[in-house]
């Protein structure tokens, strides 16, 4: 039974990992177990951002990479880099940038669009998920 780190199970799987580095609780009671669950997700939930760290790594990644990929919505970013100073115009550069993500059936059709999108003249990467 896993009672937490699925998300590393998730991801050794992905990789195709034979083994997964594991800490075994073997001592704990049902209760103990289901403690340990509860606090595990309740630390996740109270775990806060160095909001001036934050602001510098989405910083860096901004210009290259859809910050919205790490799970964080275009309000929450305004937020974060809002210096309160409402008399200044906002960026409109951030606000036209969108991100569409296209499932494609195989390898070849994911090519087949890149390579059409590319030539109408959009920007695209490839996200292998």
């Amino acid at each position: 039974m896993i009672i937490a780190g699925h998300g590393r199970l998730l991801a050794a799987r992905k990789l195709d990992m034979d083994m997964v580095p594991t800490i075994c609780l073997e001592h704990l009671s049902d209760q103990d177990k289901k403690a340990y669950i509860l606090a595990d997700n309740k630390l996740a939930l109270n775990a806060g951002w160095d909001d001036e760290l934050l602001k510098l790594e989405l910083g860096g990644l901004m210009d290259d990479f859809d910050p919205s990929l790490l799970g964080f919505d275009v309000d929450e970013i305004k937020k974060l880099f809002d210096d309160g100073d409402d008399d200044e115009p906002e960026d409109k550069d951030y606000d036209s940038k969108y991100s569409v993500i296209i499932d494609c059936t195989d390898e070849t059709e994911q090519e087949m669009v890149f390579e059409h999108l590319k030539a109408e003249g959009y920007t695209c990467r490839v996200l292998s998920l």
